[in-house]
């Protein structure tokens, strides 16, 4: 009889922890659902969201098995719970509630993006997937040196524009691009040394493109999970809405997490993907229930997808993603429509043309600490962008300045002081940004280097000024250092060293330096001061810093409140008696725009259209007497200071037309 009920019991016990094991883990998954409305606090939470649709086809299973034995209340729950996690997938498979116009005559731009995986060594692989889509703008990502290398060598023909940080580590990152940059600089994020790249290109429409290509760490904790999310927001947070934007990358999040959506919401942005289905990206499976989608491309309201594909393996643990867009008409707002192909403005004068000199590497970027300094450093690259938005200039049209070396530096200022600026404490010293000390990276690299190239871009524009008659450098006239000191925002004293440099080659004998910054160019008289050869001028007001002065060949102090009247009249007053008696071979002019009125540190009332109209002024007057000239920007700190200065430039390559090169 024992062995009977033995027998008899066993289907019982069987039954019993199957119905548990299955309690148990409908349990698991009805917690690991409701996590997910925790996501956007904290790590562990979030990592569910990344599994919905692993959760969903989970939920299924469990919910017919429910359905098959007749258990209501768990089919009920399994039921519930699958709907909380659909919702986020389903959009992904529906068509867009408003069906864009697609033009089939009008030209795309094909985008890929693949991270390359930093220990895969299958270049020719990645390099073959590449070539098959053949796309017109390719996101490369964990570059290292060898990457770099393979790119470089098997690419450069087919993507002669190319803009590659190598890494060692996984963060390596570059742009790889059939279409000439108009632009190119580097997004630190904040607290970190991760770099997103920031592109401008000319859309086929006309329309600036911008491409920003990011890639930020995995959620593998909380500070990672914050940065992370961070860095995203941030970047879509500060989009201009007047571009047609691009986010691209590995983003290390999914499109089911809460914090996709506000980075969606930051930008006014929408997922490239939806209505092309679930992309499975990571890791590099063809099969959606064993990868994750964490490669994006979110583009801006006035942007269509025209396809979104994935590719096929190259070796990484990443699949890449290439995506087709197209510029929509009329989806921009407070900006007119650019023609396709800027228009060329013809030199005014047979003996005149002007050179533009600019490159993004001028940007000094700290991560946001840099925004703590009263001197807005994006001024150059607003400039920049402002001219090519309105077909000032193409990008191709602009000469790209080498750094200044140690040699070049010396020929100004002493060994010693050179030797300082190897001080943390100094630099924040000579720039008065004492936040600099808190810097973890390195400030010659960040903030010594971009001044030196920047203060190259016054050399070159020297050098061009001879041959074409007029030179601009977006950037420079560091009027305030010194030999053997740095102060006043000013490190590297570009205008005596580009004198120095063209007097040393025998390319000049004698220059004229004309400041019309507000404050005196107290470290150019130093530099050049006790010397023949060179004339300098200052107009300044006189009650404001530097105090004391320096002492400049001739030196003219406006009053507090002089606007551009009184302005243009006392520098009319002087132009032909100092050109005259400078007899130079070239003329420098500091172009500060901080005469401006409401600059923080001045008192002069100028208008945006009286600082183009001075500048004007002097270059006339330089080119009516046979004389080569150069522009430098120097300083302004009013929020509309770079505006004026676009608008000098903008006349004088209206009024002698654009060197093209």
């Amino acid at each position: 009889m024992t062995p009977s009920n033995d027998q008899s019991t066993r289907p019982s016990y069987l039954s019993r922890f199957c119905s548990f094991a299955f309690l148990l883990i409908l349990i698991a998954l009805a917690i690991g659902t409701l996590a997910t409305f925790f996501a956007k606090q904290h790590w562990i939470p979030e990592l569910f969201c990344h599994l919905r649709i692993q959760l969903f086809v989970v939920l299924v299973f469990w919910f017919l098995i429910a359905t098959f034995y007749d258990q209501r209340m768990r089919a009920i729950t399994s039921f519930v719970f699958m709907v909380v996690n659909i919702v986020w997938i389903v959009p992904y498979f529906m068509p867009p509630s408003i069906e864009p116009t697609i033009d089939a005559g009008k030209p795309t731009v094909k985008i890929m993006s693949a991270n390359v995986l930093t220990s895969n060594d299958q270049y020719a692989s990645f390099v073959k997937t590449l070539r098959h889509h053949h796309p017109d703008i390719a996101i490369v990502i964990e570059v290292d040196e060898m990457w770099r290398q393979a790119i470089e060598e098997e690419l450069l023909a087919d993507y002669p524009h190319q803009y590659i940080v190598a890494k060692q580590h996984n963060f390596g990152i570059g742009i790889i691009s059939k279409v000439p940059f108009s632009s190119i600089g580097q997004i630190v994020a904040p607290d970190t040394d991760l770099i997103s790249l920031d592109a401008r290109f000319q859309g086929p429409s006309g329309r600036p493109l911008r491409v920003i290509a990011t890639h930020p760490f995995p959620p593998l904790s909380q500070s990672c999970f914050t940065t992370r999310s961070q860095q995203l927001i941030a970047l879509a947070q500060q989009l201009d809405s007047r571009v047609d934007n691009v986010i691209v990358g590995d983003f290390n999040l999914t499109p089911w997490s809460p914090v996709f959506s506000e980075v969606l919401a930051a930008g006014d942005l929408k997922d490239s993907r939806v209505g092309f289905g679930v992309a499975s990206t990571w890791y590099a499976f063809d099969n959606f229930l064993g990868s994750l989608q964490i490669d994006h491309l979110l583009t801006s309201q006035s942007l269509t997808t025209i396809s979104h594909a994935v590719s096929d393996d190259y070796g990484s643990d990443h699949r890449a993603i290439i995506v087709e867009i197209q510029q929509l008409e009329n989806k921009m707002t407070n900006r007119p429509t650019l023609s396709p192909t800027p228009a060329k403005i013809s030199a005014s004068k047979d003996s005149s043309s002007v050179s533009i000199v600019y490159t993004p590497e001028y940007l000094i970027d700290l991560g946001g600490m840099e925004k703590m300094h009263p001197f807005d450093i994006r001024k150059y690259e607003k400039i920049y962008n402002q001219l090519l938005e309105e077909n000032l200039l193409n990008a191709d049209d602009v000469l790209k300045p080498t750094e200044l070396t140690v040699q070049d530096l010396g020929l100004v200022h002493t060994a010693d002081y050179l030797n300082r600026l190897k001080q943390r404490a100094n630099i924040a010293a000579y720039l008065e940004a004492e936040v600099l000390r808190l810097y973890p990276g390195s400030l010659d690299k960040a903030v010594l280097k971009p001044f030196r190239i920047a203060s190259g871009g016054t050399l070159l524009a020297a050098r061009q000024s001879l041959k074409t008659g007029i030179g601009v450098n977006i950037g420079g006239g560091y009027h305030h250092a010194k030999p053997d000191i740095g102060e006043g925002f000013c490190v590297y004293a570009d205008v005596p060293i580009a004198i120095r440099r063209l007097q040393q080659e025998g390319l000049i004998k004698k220059a004229l330096v004309i400041d019309v910054d507000v404050h005196q160019g107290n470290g150019t008289a130093e530099c050049l001061a006790d010397d023949d050869t060179t004339f300098t001028f200052s107009m300044h007001q006189g009650d404001i810093y530097p105090i004391p002065k320096s002492t400049s060949d001739r030196d003219v102090e406006m009053k507090s409140g002089d606007g551009d009247e009184q302005f243009h009249a006392v520098l009319d007053e002087h132009l032909d008696d100092i050109i005259q008696l400078a007899d130079a071979d070239i003329c420098f002019i500091v172009g500060g725009c901080d005469p401006l009125e409401g600059d923080p540190l001045a008192n002069l009332t100028m208008t945006e259209e009286g600082i183009a109209q001075r500048d004007w002024m002097i270059v006339d007057r330089c080119v009516k007497n046979g004389l080569p000239v150069v522009l430098t920007l120097s300083g302004g700190y009013s929020e509309n200071a770079w505006h004026s200065q676009y608008l000098s430039i903008k006349r004088l390559i209206k009024s002698y037309g654009l060197k093209t090169q």
